[in-house]
């Protein structure tokens, strides 16, 4: 058996679908760090840069297994 625990004190996380998509909703303008995880990939995390204005913003995370 295996898990990650990871605690925020924010609600602004998500957990990727099947197809590797996420939404995260209701974030308030800013500056942030994204960061993507997966316990296969290498490196073991990515973080990118973000900035959040009015409507939608994408990111694209690209993790490799190893």
């Amino acid at each position: 058996m295996f898990a990650y625990v990871n605690v925020a004190d924010h609600p602004y996380f998500a957990v990727t679908g099947k197809d590797g998509r996420f939404a995260i909703k209701n974030v308030p303008a800013g500056k942030y760090t994204g960061v993507a995880m997966h316990r296969k990939a290498a490196p073991a995390g990515m973080e990118k840069a973000v900035e959040v204005k009015d409507g939608d913003v994408k990111v694209d995370f690209t993790l490799e297994a190893k």
